[in-house]
């Protein structure tokens, strides 16, 4: 990656040198022993060279998202370790529950890597093999497979892929999304230092983003790709970016772009709309002339998108298809939401529920049901949920300083709340949340924080008697 100036000009070698110097109580050498001890326990405890070797190249992978003037190495190595033994853990729930490790003892984790295993054995390696095969014809997935089938086949040179391997891979690929995004408002707001560090570490730690990294899912590689170019665009438009900076972010744009797409559909419009962002929230002197350009725009290219990709079609499949199963999947209260057409005002009734999904109710998930550990972390992730709703009065409290990261939030969310309503989907938002809830907090003065507490403490309770009475 290429600096934004001279003066914070990026090179492997300081990057790393810079690592090793001034970093309090841990230093590189602590890092790396770290993550050799926790690849030597992997491996013996799954029986895996593979997993070791993985584990000790995804760490290395995320040190070069880790900046030591943004970041804190220590807390670096507590998220690294607290992600893997979520791995860890998570896999034992789901032996315990299914006797497999997979979610719900076989979701589309273990889909995506039994194609991805068939992809392998009928020999294709590229988007052309895979595309030519009417078996994959209405996969919105081929992406992903290939990836997962290419990673299959590095893993088979250490002696058999695990399915362990690929969620080390995905965990710290969320911690790098992590990293990233916390470096990114550290840059925007360098007065609030320990505001930056508190969203790494909250974005690291969010319980349904590490749980939905824990298995072999989409979602994670999604966003990681997603946050890098939001990162990457913000830097596009700022006057202090140099042209060859910028032709080196438009270069390296389009492959990330045709991954995004092949791995889900909607991850490559969601970059252009970020893209179309940045440009609208850049800073500029004459903002009526920029708003006026950016509208007609905007104007200009989005029935070339419509009808190009039959946007609207897709929507509508997608709306239609996923809202039969939640009805179906779904008793209770929740049918009730799933049941109003969306429009006018069935939208407003998912935004609502999607802001406090997945449903906390299952905090009391140890004490309702015998105990287990699939139990005990449903529990934690709906703490998680309980995190995201007494935030929402500090995220509606950034949207006017964080315009950019808020219209994110509110599309993505949109997006989401419309179309698939999956619990997967949501760790999409959280990137643009956490910034914003945090920030907020810093924000707002103490006494409002203490009423806005006590407010949604009862709201809260009364969400928790109807859901459970609903169901």
């Amino acid at each position: 990656m290429m600096a934004q100036s001279k003066q914070a000009e990026f090179s492997l070698a300081g990057h790393f040198q810079g690592i090793f110097v001034d970093q309090g109580r841990f230093s590189l050498r602590d890092y790396l022993l770290m993550h050799v001890l926790l690849a030597l326990g992997l491996g013996l405890l799954y029986e895996s060279f593979a997993v070791a070797v993985i584990c000790i190249l995804s760490s290395l992978f995320l040190l070069l998202f880790y900046r030591p003037n943004a970041h804190r190495l220590d807390a670096l190595m507590l998220a690294s370790f607290v992600a893997i033994a979520a791995v860890v853990w998570i896999y034992a729930g789901n032996v315990e529950m299914y006797n497999n490790g997979y979610y719900l003892g076989g979701s589309d984790d273990l889909i995506f890597e039994n194609y991805a295993r068939y992809t392998i054995e009928c020999d294709m390696y590229t988007m052309a093999d895979i595309n030519a095969r009417t078996a994959f014809e209405t996969f919105d997935y081929k992406g992903f497979l290939m990836l997962l089938a290419w990673f299959m086949r590095f893993c088979n040179l250490f002696g058999g892929y695990h399915t362990i391997c690929f969620r080390v891979i995905n965990v710290h690929l969320w911690l790098a999304v992590a990293l990233m995004i916390s470096c990114h408002y550290r840059k925007r707001f360098p007065q609030n230092e320990r505001t930056s560090r508190r969203i790494f570490l909250l974005t690291a730690l969010f319980p349904n983003a590490l749980y939905i990294s824990g298995h072999v899912f989409r979602d994670t590689i999604g966003i990681f790709l997603i946050v890098f170019m939001y990162v990457k665009w913000d830097i596009f438009f700022k006057k202090k970016c140099t042209w060859p900076h910028r032709i080196w972010i438009a270069l390296y744009t389009l492959p990330i772009m045709y991954i995004a797409y092949w791995v889900r559909n909607f991850n490559f419009f969601l970059i252009l709309v970020i893209i179309g962002f940045s440009f609208i929230f850049m800073e500029v002197d004459n903002k009526k002339r920029h708003h006026l350009i950016s509208l007609l725009l905007v104007l200009a290219v989005l029935p070339i998108l419509l009808t190009r990709f039959d946007l609207l079609y897709m929507l509508k499949k997608f709306y239609t298809r996923y809202s039969d199963k939640l009805l179906e999947a779904n008793p209770g209260m929740s049918q009730v939401i799933f049941s109003v057409p969306l429009l006018p005002f069935g939208i407003f009734l998912r935004i609502a529920f999607g802001l406090i999904m997945p449903a906390p109710i299952w905090i009391f998930a140890p004490f309702l049901r015998s105990f287990s550990q699939n139990a005990v972390i449903e529990s934690i992730v709906s703490a998680g949920t309980i995190v995201q709703i007494y935030g929402l009065p500090y995220i509606l409290a950034s949207f006017r300083p964080m315009k950019k990261m808020a219209a994110t939030f509110l599309f993505t969310l949109l997006i989401i709340v419309v179309t698939t309503f999956t619990f997967r989907h949501f760790i999409t938002i959280y990137p643009f949340m956490i910034p914003l809830l945090l920030h907020g907090v810093e924000t707002v003065p103490y006494e409002k924080r203490r009423s806005f507490f006590i407010t949604q403490s009862i709201f809260l309770g009364l969400i928790l008697l109807f859901y459970a009475l609903g169901r």
